[in-house]
């Protein structure tokens, strides 16, 4: 291992002219110097192309690509990022989101001279300025990290993990065919799956920062080609557990109740027979226990009778006392003195904007 390892941070963009400037002046406030930034923008249609090219015409550390292949989206994207970076390590930042001046050092320090896969720290939410929000990321939680994923309830984001490349083309990359969402949460799901090495670093400062803006990330429009794709995803998942990890109950219910919003429910609205063939061929594969099974075919047919939009809380109702319903309910928020040490290291009133 070279003294001073390259780190290649990945940032797909589409239509962030309003925002990529922050995100890539979080980047060039880093400590640790020794980086390349690839921006693999996905067919922007506004000023995006624009902002970039600024910042790549005064680093050249910096480096801007369109993506000239399909499938449209993140995925590919960062694929295309990932196959054009030369560095050691990797990290995946959205060009909405912010990293710490300290991220990409502390993060090294504690990959450096291990055998680990990779290092996870936390994230932070915030609207408008760092630290204007101080609630965490992931949510306190006994359960393990796989249990979490399968759960829907994320104990990391895309961008808090520092992957040694090595490790991470052992994955294959990014599924680019998945149209329904849940990318980021597969490729985890499949190294936890893998058994690779990590460790999560929770008692670290936070050191990247999730945004949340009225703009939309993913679509949330419904149609049925974004319901079976994401069906597929999580068949193809399901198999994978099944072939390489022993599931609890209490693994499984949780994985069919994501299955079951996600999938059955949507697909109530467009095709009801596909809802109740989905649920019944799904909990046959996970070899889901009767109750389990049979409550959740009346459930999506009441639903359906009902035509309601309360649908949570009727899941309260027919699936209490089972794992099928995780408990989003549950948040975390930093410490006044670990906020006060970020507070060090940032300073808020610049809001990253003003070097470029």
């Amino acid at each position: 291992m070279l003294n001073d390892p390259l780190i290649s941070i990945i940032i797909p963009s589409y239509n962030r002219a309003d925002l990529i400037s922050e995100t890539l002046n979080s980047v060039l406030l880093q400590t640790y110097i020794h980086w390349e930034c690839i921006v693999v923008d996905d067919g922007s249609i506004d000023k995006t192309l624009d902002v970039v090219q600024k910042f790549v015409d005064s680093d050249d550390r910096i480096k801007l690509v369109s993506r000239k292949r399909g499938p449209k989206g993140a995925a590919t994207c960062r694929n295309i990022g990932v196959d054009l970076s030369c560095g050691d390590f990797l990290i995946f930042l959205d060009s909405d989101d912010l990293i710490a001046p300290y991220c990409l050092e502390k993060r090294l320090y504690k990959i450096l001279n291990t055998s680990l896969d990779f290092v996870v720290f936390p994230m932070v939410f915030f609207c408008e300025k760092i630290l204007d929000d101080t609630q965490l990321f992931s949510n306190p939680s006994m359960r393990g990290d796989l249990s979490q994923f399968l759960s829907y309830s994320f104990p990391w984001s895309i961008t808090s993990p520092l992957w040694r490349k090595s490790s991470f083309k052992k994955l294959k990359g990014f599924d680019e065919n998945s149209i329904g969402g849940g990318q980021d949460w597969e490729l985890h799901v499949r190294a936890l799956i893998m058994s690779m090495s990590y460790l999560v670093c929770n008692d670290e400062l936070p050191d990247c920062f999730y945004r949340k803006h009225e703009g939309v990330r993913i679509s949330n429009q419904v149609s049925k080609a974004k319901i079976e794709s994401r069906k597929e995803l999580y068949t193809r998942i399901g198999k994978l557990l099944l072939d390489k990890v022993t599931l609890d109950r209490e693994q499984k219910e949780s994985f069919v109740g994501v299955f079951l919003q996600l999938v059955c429910e949507p697909f109530l609205t467009i095709d009801y027979r596909l809802s109740i063939l989905s649920w019944k061929d799904f909990t046959d594969k996970l070899s889901i226990s009767k109750r389990v099974k049979f409550t959740g075919l009346i459930y999506l047919k009441i639903l359906h009778l009902l035509n309601s939009n309360q649908n949570r809380y009727l899941r309260r109702g027919f699936f209490y006392g089972t794992s099928v319903l995780p408990d989003f309910s549950r948040k975390s928020y930093l410490s006044s003195d670990k906020k006060l040490e970020v507070l060090k290291f940032i300073n808020v009133e610049e809001d990253c904007s003003s070097i470029i």
